[in-house]
């Protein structure tokens, strides 16, 4: 089936994935989750233990008022929902997505103890390998896209 890939630290991407259960988990590293945080016919699967299992944060999941209420860990993709198992994105929602997910969210910790959630650009995003290494490089301009936990 066609669903859309959103690794840590990198652009979300179209991929090609087995439909069984144990294909899913390779995917997601993990036993998986379902999660439905969108008005469209999409699913999102992402390993059930990932928060717990020392995985890295990939995105923020966002209200449509623009609040932030949960983050997702490790790798997931977005799959489309048939009458009783998953199916391919459909086609008129997969750019939607792939623009949605495109640029990779990194978690810096604040003095306040807080994350701040940066969006980053995809040419930043394709230089580095970590969060610390965009700090580290960047750190300094990430007043212009952050937000709180």
């Amino acid at each position: 089936m066609k669903v859309i890939m959103v690794e840590p630290l990198k652009p979300a991407y179209v991929a090609e994935i087995g439909t069984d259960l144990e294909s899913m988990q390779k995917a997601v590293g993990g036993d998986i989750e379902t999660v439905y945080p969108y008005t469209d016919p999409l699913v999102l699967v992402c390993d059930e233990e990932g928060k717990y299992d020392g995985k890295e944060k990939n995105r923020a999941l966002v209200s449509d008022s623009g609040e932030i209420y949960d983050v997702v860990f490790g790798t997931f993709f977005i799959a489309g929902i048939g009458d009783e198992e998953f199916t391919s994105v459909p086609d008129n929602l997969t750019e939607k997505y792939l623009e949605k997910y495109k640029n990779p969210h990194a978690f810096i910790k604040s003095d306040t103890g807080k994350y701040i959630v940066v969006e980053l650009p995809v040419e930043i995003s394709k230089r580095i390998t970590s969060v610390e290494g965009y700090a580290e490089t960047y750190g300094n301009n990430k007043k212009e896209t952050e937000k709180e936990l």
